[in-house]
């Protein structure tokens, strides 16, 4: 976390994307500007030059206004006109963390002026693995940071071309990301920059890249006028700019156009293609194209009924064109991750989401999505390593860009205890991805699975700031803090996740951590655990991994043994989650594993 030396001084200092000038008592965020009381203003400077660091009141009141009698009540009204200036609230508190009996922290990124480095949302260990020699998982195998970009979503001038500016954003971004040398950022993060008054080197930093495209469709009549524009994040400058006509069913040919363009701007090279490989997986059926990115909007933010719903759009968008392959991939994908969050037929499940992924690679051999969503298949329901591997790594030599493989590849080699090679792949999806809450989180649980508590702190924070209202994030991140010992943070955490799911019941934090600090109340927080609704989720990790932190082994030996007999999907990663050890002598625990391979099926 960058602090800032000396705001008065400067011009002014981001608090994330809000712009501070502590002179003129000023917050901007794009077009928009509040002053702020100058007290308040003083706080929130002292906390900007302490970013990330637990500040107690009485050091603020004491080095602010060391001969004034203030008093702790006073400090609690300037965190809370801090907090509404900063777009941020007592309950999520992603800005300024309260820290109970202790203090507030700053924990939203700061950085002195859009020209100065900016904290990475993944940290230290991200820049350390992605470059380190010799792991066979470098930038250079299609992730060059010679040149990295990212295609905001294009502009609709005329209110009435959405689904057109949404197709012609993915097909770019599609198209780009199979250029030599150039690492270009994936949807779910571009899609998540909404604010296009912020300056752009705010914007390259927030999402790791060089260059940004980005542009505007205009209708008239039939006719369609696009502009496009690259912009160089680390000046901000224009490096090139066009703009395109055509007839409004051209699209593809405008996306051809203006990809060589800029890749010319870029001086990288695309990947050799013709006009029927830039249409492989898509669809001219401008309905289709809209259900199916309501599907994938499902499918990327997926918590709850996310999945379910996404299956129903990406059916719409196939009953409009059967022959559509990257709905066919997001209805494989739908189906395969739906027992992580219902409890379904898992067989049935599994057929469908392996024959829609069959399908779609008959439609488009090259579809990298659907070689990844065959790796995830061969892991999570066929306990296939060497074939979920053979998937994976094809999708990434197609794509290397492909987050979403790269995710899921981190995800077996987590289950075969390759530790440090699962997080190497890990970040860099998440450095793809830099905005995705779920691509932190599975950074935050590998580097707690890697026993690397210090640094799996940071990322479970980050993926917190990223998504307060997923519940899992909350429950993975409670178990973490009690392994590490702490336990104000992690009641926090089993709160917060009781608020967003009804099954938790009242008190369970509270009753857990009593039966971990008194032995008198164990039995109590023991039946808690074991009560737990439902065996979909993440709910058998949890219970694992609670029982053997209660001393339980016996009961968390039966539930993964439960886990086994229902063929749920996350038995590979309770197997080597940390404390797992503690089953080591347990005949029937060492009859499912098998070391360096998937487990077997009882």
């Amino acid at each position: 976390m960058e602090q800032v030396s000396d705001p008065k001084s400067a011009n002014g200092f981001y608090v994330g994307d809000r712009f501070v000038e502590p002179a003129r008592n000023r917050i901007a965020h794009g077009e928009d500007e509040l002053t702020l009381e100058p007290k308040s203003m003083a706080v929130l400077v002292y906390l900007a030059t302490r970013a990330g660091q637990v500040v107690r009141s009485e050091d603020i009141l004491g080095d602010l206004w060391p001969d004034t009698v203030v008093n702790d009540g006073s400090i609690y009204w300037y965190i809370a006109r801090i907090r509404k200036a900063l777009g941020d609230t007592p309950k999520d508190q992603r800005v300024i963390e309260t820290v109970p009996k202790k203090g507030y922290r700053l924990r939203a990124p700061v950085f002195a002026d859009a020209a100065t480095s900016i904290d990475s949302s993944l940290g230290p260990v991200s820049l350390e693995l992605a470059s380190r020699p010799g792991d066979g998982l470098s930038l250079g195998q299609g992730l060059s940071e010679q040149h990295s970009l990212a295609v905001l979503p294009f502009v609709d001038v005329s209110g009435r071309d959405e689904s057109f500016c949404q197709g012609l954003t993915e097909e770019l971004r599609h198209v780009l990301s199979r250029a030599q040398g150039l690492r270009v950022a994936g949807h779910v993060s571009t899609g998540s920059i909404r604010d296009r008054h912020l300056d752009m080197r705010v914007i390259g930093r927030l999402l790791n890249v060089t260059h940004v495209v980005d542009g505007s469709v205009r209708r008239d009549g039939r006719r369609i006028r696009v502009t496009a524009q690259l912009l160089d994040t680390r000046d901000g400058f224009q490096c090139w700019s066009e703009a395109y006509e055509y007839q409004l069913e051209d699209n593809f040919r405008i996306q051809q156009h203006i990809a060589r363009a800029v890749s010319d701007a870029l001086r990288v090279t695309l990947l050799p293609t013709h006009e029927s490989d830039l249409a492989s997986g898509y669809t001219r059926d401008p309905d289709a194209w809209e259900f199916f990115m309501l599907g994938r909007h499902q499918w990327t933010y997926r918590s709850g009924r996310g999945p379910e719903q996404a299956i129903h759009w990406f059916e719409k968008a196939l009953a409009r064109d059967p022959d559509f392959a990257l709905a066919l991939v997001g209805l494989a994908s739908s189906h395969a991750v739906l027992p992580w969050y219902r409890e379904v037929d898992r067989e049935r499940c599994a057929r469908t989401a392996r024959g829609a992924a069959l399908r779609a690679l008959d439609l488009s051999p090259d579809l990298a999505d659907g070689h990844a969503v065959l790796g995830f298949i061969a892991t999570d329901y066929d306990m296939d390593g060497p074939a979920a591997e053979r998937a994976l790594e094809r999708a990434l030599a197609l794509k290397p860009s492909c987050a979403q493989a790269r995710h899921w590849y981190a995800d077996l080699l987590n289950a075969l205890g390759r530790h440090e090679d699962a997080l190497a792949q890990a970040v860099l999806a998440a450095r793809i991805e830099p905005l995705s809450p779920l691509f932190q989180l599975r950074v935050a649980r590998i580097l707690a699975d890697a026993e690397r508590p210090n640094e799996a702190t940071e990322a479970y924070h980050r993926a917190l700031e990223m998504d307060p209202f997923h519940p899992v994030i909350h429950a993975l991140a409670g178990i973490h803090f009690l392994r590490i010992g702490d336990h104000e943070r992690a009641e926090r955490r089993f709160e917060r996740w009781g608020d967003l799911d009804d099954a938790l019941g009242e008190g369970f934090g509270i009753t857990v951590l009593r039966g971990i600090l008194d032995p008198a109340s164990r039995d109590e927080a023991i039946g808690r655990v074991i009560g737990l609704a439902g065996g979909y989720g993440v709910v058998p990790m949890v219970k694992t991994a609670l029982l053997l932190e209660l001393g339980a082994v016996d009961e968390a030996a039966d539930c993964i043994l439960r886990t086994a007999e229902q063929g749920h999907p996350c038995l590979p990663w309770v197997l080597v989650m940390p404390g797992i050890e503690r089953l080591a002598n347990d005949p029937r625990i060492a009859g499912l594993r098998r070391p360096g391979s998937l487990p077997r099926r009882p």
